[in-house]
């Protein structure tokens, strides 16, 4: 027995010892996590404020036919140019044609009628009310040809501005109803973003200031998510001056010019404005985005700081002030030059690596 035992201990030590001098030990590398960081003193300085948003096209329309009918031709692609007056789809006019003519045919006959009764009334055979009733059949007759004429242009759907078929909401040759949505024409030469603005953020804006004066004031621009190396510079076009109830903010449109065609209608940017003077002096803290403070523990706010040598995270506590838009007032805990990530927060741990995206 003592022999069986030996010999399995030794096939044993053989077995580690063979693996050890004949294979390789595979050390896993530890994987960065991708997150949003921000460098404090790079934007997030007293005196600006953010707002996230959608860009859309400042130009957009949902085509529709105004009758129903069976589409024969869809005359354009997803993603085509078209031209302002481009015919880009067509309905089955083969009713509305037989409509129009039996509108022209009855047009003719009350307008002969007509002419009819008014030469008996003018030689005194027929009464006037024959001819006044021959009239307004006519009139009628004209109207219902105005509509069968119109049924018929309404075959054919064009395009109201220069811009790009964006995409076809229903297939070929289908019936469709009227108004029914058919496809989307955009112009994205001129995007836009409506964010809601906080009152306090538009304060020190006098009622006669026009729209010039408050873009000179908050020099609004742009930087969209899949480009965050660029600023587009931005307008603000319209401005509510009626707060919304419940939230007291005011809807506030801005525009910007889409810079060779880089940005599509649907992604994600953030507005940067500028702070009134007066509020930009009124704080000492750091603006930084909401999302990038959490809670710890024991009820404190945390942020996660980022070393720039190992990109490892660690917790770092703050003492935060009010909310404005999205971003939240740092009083304390954060300085000039510190990385904090600004997304993705809940799903890091201390000591773990971290790389931007």
């Amino acid at each position: 027995m003592r022999r069986q035992w030996l010999a399995l201990g030794g096939a044993a030590l053989a077995a580690v010892l063979g693996a050890a001098c004949g294979e390789e030990v595979v050390v896993q590398e530890e994987v960065a996590r991708p997150v949003r960081i921000l460098e404090i003193g790079s934007g997030t300085e007293r005196g600006t404020n953010e707002y996230s948003g959608v860009v859309a096209a400042w130009q957009h329309a949902e085509m529709a036919f105004e009758v129903p009918g069976r589409i024969t031709d869809f005359l354009v692609i997803e993603g085509q140019r078209v031209a302002e007056g481009e015919v880009l789809a067509k309905l089955d006019p083969r009713d509305y044609e037989a409509e129009l003519a039996k509108a022209v045919a009855n047009a003719k006959k009350t307008a002969a009628d007509h002419e009819r009764y008014r030469i008996m009334y003018e030689k005194g055979v027929s009464p006037q009310i024959e001819m006044e009733t021959a009239q307004r059949r006519h009139e009628v007759s004209l109207a219902s040809l105005a509509q069968a004429e119109k049924a018929v242009e309404d075959t054919v759907l064009v395009a109201p501005f220069a811009g790009v078929a964006a995409r076809k909401l229903v297939k070929d040759f289908q019936n469709v109803k009227a108004k029914e949505p058919v496809l989307i024409v955009q112009d994205a030469t001129l995007l836009k973003m409506v964010v809601a603005v906080p009152e306090a953020d538009l304060a020190g804006r006098k009622s006669q200031d026009g729209l010039e004066v408050v873009n000179a004031r908050l020099k609004p621009r742009v930087i969209v998510s899949s480009l965050p190396d660029r600023v587009f510079p931005a307008k603000i076009r319209e401005l509510a001056t009626a707060a919304d109830p419940t939230t007291r903010t005011f809807d506030a449109t801005f525009a910007f010019e889409n810079d060779q065609d880089a940005v599509l209608p649907g992604m994600t940017a953030r507005l940067i404005i500028d702070l009134p003077a007066d509020r930009a002096g009124a704080s000492s803290g750091l603006q930084i985005p909401s999302q990038a403070v959490f809670a710890g523990d024991d009820g404190g706010s945390l942020v996660w700081k980022v070393d720039p040598q190992t990109m490892r995270v660690s917790r770092s506590a703050v003492d935060v002030g009010s909310l404005s838009g999205d971003n939240i007032e740092i009083r304390a805990g954060l300085s000039s030059g510190d990385w904090v990530v600004s997304s993705g927060v809940q799903q890091l741990q201390d000591g773990m690596t971290v790389r931007r995206f």
